[in-house]
């Protein structure tokens, strides 16, 4: 049969199930009157169906790996010609993939890219929550981590909130992996393993350990996987095409440099993020010892030349490095950190413009999975404050006034060009709408206000660059959001007009406002 509704023959409107919004919806509560056999009929038709399964697996999106993109469509062709022996578990990730390719096709289409997203995609979601539900993730079983990660990536697509519905999800997922024993090596499974379900589930495995550590970024909760538990090997750097599932010897690896594939991508990632969440905790504890600095500074480094993307490696610099932009110890080895810093937050700031100007000018890029606007502004805006620091520092204590006012100026034109770039973004998010306010803030309360010409677009330094506050009748001086940044800015006013010690400024304090401004952004979209 090509359709498995006319196979089955049961009445469509038995599978309608109702939208819960933008919640986790395999969080809340689900309907137990809904059969497989009504799962099934409210698939879409055949044609429609491998279209979709076709945008999906044929994207280029890395967290797809786990995906055997041959054998699913093999078991693809098996499920329509015997639709009712069907699992729940394989079922659950068919839904995923088919509300993943509705996703793609939509934000593929120039046209409908800025639209709403098709309420086909919150249906294909929540039949895929209902089919999870009824393959009990209490119980080892096949197909159920692979499904359980598609829908969290679902689920992570549409939240409009602070994910911490998807960390949930997370911890569920992790902790059915372990019972499975996704992180053990395959020998020390029983029974043993083929070798093809052996490399999928490594691929599975970091897959889960990249998102883990992703999602805790952003939501600024705790990591839910423990680093030490694992000994299964890495992944291989294996296209789809080199191996199946009839296999008994996999093939060599291929060489990393010549075939950049999506587990080549996820590995870098993780190995970046495992230095970068060292970091991080040790950020939130207090100052980092100099000799942890250079020990990670090292890492950092050795890392950089295998990374996929450098800016997470530049945003780990800046926070490794910046206590040392505001001590005021003399030290050469203290002068290196605080030129890594400030080159660091150079670079993020560039970075950034040419992220958001890619992502948000080209609709397909708009709602990448990888792609954290909120993240992004956090990361923007403290390399933002890294610039500022060092421009009144040099002012301050620069015995050679005409090179630090060259450096300086160019700092500072590093800021306007990040405002403008924000300033320029189509249909801009209200992330990057208030992060080019709070960076004109900055720049209005060091002395060099800018304005925005709405009619030509363009910005450009007030009349008087010594007073932020002149009279201009295009420019207003913006502030942050009520409530948000008080302390931050009374010492930042403070190190630019009196003598306040940069010591006074606290770091920890400012990382926990922009975690703020970021559940601020959350409650507002």
């Amino acid at each position: 049969m090509d359709d498995a509704t006319r196979q089955l023959k049961i009445n469509p409107s038995h599978a309608q199930i109702k939208s819960s919004g933008n919640s986790v919806h395999l969080l809340s509560g689900l309907s137990q009157n809904v059969s497989i056999d009504e799962l099934i009929v409210s698939l879409p038709s055949r044609a429609v169906a491998d279209r979709l399964v076709a945008s999906c697996l044929k994207s280029s999106e890395p967290s797809l790996m786990i995906i055997h993109v041959p054998t699913f469509e093999t078991q693809c062709r098996q499920f329509w010609q015997s639709p009712a022996t069907v699992s729940p578990a394989w079922l659950a990730l068919l839904y995923s993939v088919l509300a993943c390719g509705v996703w793609i096709e939509h934000f593929l289409d120039p046209i409908l890219a800025y639209s709403e997203v098709p309420q086909s995609f919150y249906a294909l979601r929540e039949k895929s929550a209902v089919a999870l539900s009824k393959s009990d993730l209490t119980v080892p079983g096949r197909f159920k981590v692979e499904a359980m990660l598609i829908y969290l990536g679902i689920e992570y697509l549409q939240s409009n909130e602070s994910k911490t519905g998807v960390s949930i999800l997370l911890g569920i997922v992790s902790r059915l992996a372990t019972m499975m024993g996704y992180h053990q090596s395959a020998h020390l499974c029983h029974p043993p393993l083929l070798a093809f379900e052996a490399e999928m589930r490594c691929r599975a495995w970091l897959l889960l350990s990249v998102i883990d550590n992703v999602v805790a970024s952003q939501t600024g909760l705790p990591r839910v996987m423990y680093q030490g538990l694992t000994n299964s090997a890495r992944p291989r750097n294996l296209l789809d095409d080199d191996f199946n599932s009839t296999m008994s010897v996999l093939p060599s690896s291929r060489s990393t440099t010549g075939t950049l594939s999506h587990v080549v991508y996820m590995l870098a990632l993780d190995d970046l993020y495992s230095v970068a969440n060292e970091i991080a905790d040790l950020a939130a504890k207090g100052p980092i010892s100099p000799d942890s600095t250079a020990r990670l500074g090292q890492q950092l480094e050795a890392l950089r030349n295998g990374l996929p993307c450098s800016l997470l490696y530049q945003r780990s610099r800046c926070i490794l490095h910046r206590q040392y932009l505001i001590s005021s110890e003399s030290n050469p080895s203290f002068d290196a950190f605080r030129w890594a810093c400030v080159d660091a937050a150079r670079c993020v700031l560039e970075q950034q413009c040419l992220l958001f100007q890619e992502a948000l000018h080209g609709p397909r890029n708009r709602k990448r999975v990888w792609f954290g606007a909120s993240r992004s502004v956090s990361d923007c805006l403290t390399a933002a404050m890294v610039i500022c620091l060092e421009v009144i520092n040099r002012t301050k204590v620069s015995s050679q006034p005409s090179l630090t006012s060259d450096a300086s100026t160019e700092l500072v034109h590093i800021l306007q060009r990040t405002y403008f770039n924000l300033k320029q973004t189509p249909k801009s998010p209200i992330e990057i709408t208030k992060a080019a306010e709070i960076l004109a803030t900055m720049l209005g309360r060091m002395g060099h206000a800018v304005t925005w010409n709405s009619d030509s677009d363009e910005t450009r330094p007030s009349t008087d660059p010594s007073n932020p506050k002149i009279s201009d009748p295009q420019f207003q001086e913006i502030t942050p959001p009520s409530g948000l940044l008080s302390s931050p800015w009374l010492v930042f006013d403070n190190l630019v007009h009196g003598d306040s010690p940069f010591e006074m400024f606290d770091w920890a304090y400012w990382d926990r406002q922009m975690q703020q401004l970021n559940g601020a952004f959350y409650d507002i979209i």
